[in-house]
């Protein structure tokens, strides 16, 4: 039985202790393994779980040998919204974070406000809280407090075409990453499906890493930073030669 839910609805961990099949595994559900006996394997991959960490956790850890995520392909649409529709100004580089803002750590926000105060006219793209409204006051306020004009956080609300949300990736000239709290996922292989450069921080834990073995699977390593001073200058660097992100 592999389980892909795990904590994040309420049957997956009772059924799992009747022990319904003899062989039990979590995957993919949620960033690290889910500490019970009677599941006997957690699937992961030498970036997430490397090697040496496998005492962290009670399941016997499997490695795929690329990396331990996956995802179907899905198209993108070929006609997107313009940046007027998106919300955005007309001019100047685009930070995206589409990331759930409650991954959003004080010392990564505070990062990014520094990113916006070096690169002239950029703004950060981030994905709308829509029942938590409060978010985004509260980001605003953070932002105005660092001396960053609060209306340079735009805001996405969500689409119901994913083709479109992808599409509309094209405005984004690179993915800042919630680093060291819970890396992207979805939102990370929905950027670099679209096309968008991520940047992240090499993380402490499996939540952490899990663009960070994506990128690596992908070859790009040099978007793993070390520190987030690291990570901060690597964004400015990126905006100010966007070269780069060709």
């Amino acid at each position: 039985l592999v389980d892909l839910d795990g904590y994040m609805d309420g049957t997956s961990p009772p059924t799992l202790a009747l022990r319904p099949a003899p062989i039990q595994v979590f995957w993919l559900g949620h960033a690290g393994g889910l500490g019970l006996s009677f599941v006997d394997y957690l699937i992961a991959d030498r970036v997430v779980v490397p090697v040496g960490d496998e005492a962290k956790y009670r399941e016997c850890v499997v490695r795929l040998p690329d990396v331990y995520h996956c995802a179907d392909t899905p198209g993108i649409s070929q006609i997107p919204p313009t940046r007027a529709e998106c919300g955005l100004p007309e001019n100047g580089f685009v930070f995206c974070a589409f990331n759930n803002p409650q991954k959003i750590r004080p010392d990564t926000f505070d990062c990014w406000m520094r990113i916006l105060g070096r690169v002239d006219g950029s703004c950060l793209w981030l994905s709308n809280p829509g029942l938590r409204p409060e978010l985004v006051e509260n980001l605003r306020s953070r932002a105005a407090a660092a001396g960053i004009t609060p209306q340079r956080l735009v805001f996405a609300g969500r689409v119901p075409d994913k083709s479109v949300h992808l599409a509309r990736h094209s405005h984004a000239g690179l993915f800042l990453d919630t680093a060291l709290s819970l890396s992207a996922s979805t939102t990370a292989l929905d950027a670099l499906w679209a096309g968008v450069p991520l940047l992240t921080v090499r993380g402490d834990r499996f939540a952490a890493r899990i663009a960070s073995t994506m990128l690596h699977s992908l070859g790009l390593d040099e978007l793993v930073c070390e520190t987030l001073a690291d990570y901060e200058e690597r964004a400015v660097s990126i905006a100010m030669n966007q070269e780069e992100t060709d």
